[in-house]
């Protein structure tokens, strides 16, 4: 799904000054799992929960990960944070364990030593009528 992060800049080169609108989508590829499949999920909510439970964005089945684990909420400007929800066994950014953490192209998401996940931002420049 794409949409949620959208900028818009004037393009100053231009006679016409059309705005020029910057898109794109943030991607979770799962890259190590005990329990999942090698896929890809486009995070397109303002907020995406992955845990064990029913009714989520991700869910990972495995006693180690929380009711409850982590969540990725992303700003306005189209940027990911990860927020572990007090886990019991933890969420680690690229080895280190977080609370709260700004994710960048290529970081590596440890969900509790059970599935490991890679992010990438995905933007493309698009004309505005």
């Amino acid at each position: 799904m794409i949409v949620e992060n959208t900028e818009v800049t004037r393009d100053a080169e231009t006679e016409d000054h059309t705005d020029q609108v910057r898109t794109g989508t943030v991607r979770l590829d799962v890259v190590a799992s005990e329990v999942m499949e090698k896929a890809s999920y486009d995070i397109s909510r303002r907020e995406s929960v992955l845990r064990r439970g029913e009714k989520t964005t991700i869910r990972i089945i495995h006693s180690r990960v929380s009711r409850r684990h982590t969540k990725i909420v992303l700003d306005v400007d189209g940027i990911a944070k990860i927020i572990d929800l007090s886990s019991t066994n933890g969420t680690k950014v690229n080895n280190a364990k977080i609370g709260i953490e700004v994710l960048r192209e290529g970081d590596r998401i440890d969900i509790a030593g059970v599935a490991v996940f890679e992010i990438h931002y995905e933007y493309f420049e698009a004309q505005r009528g």
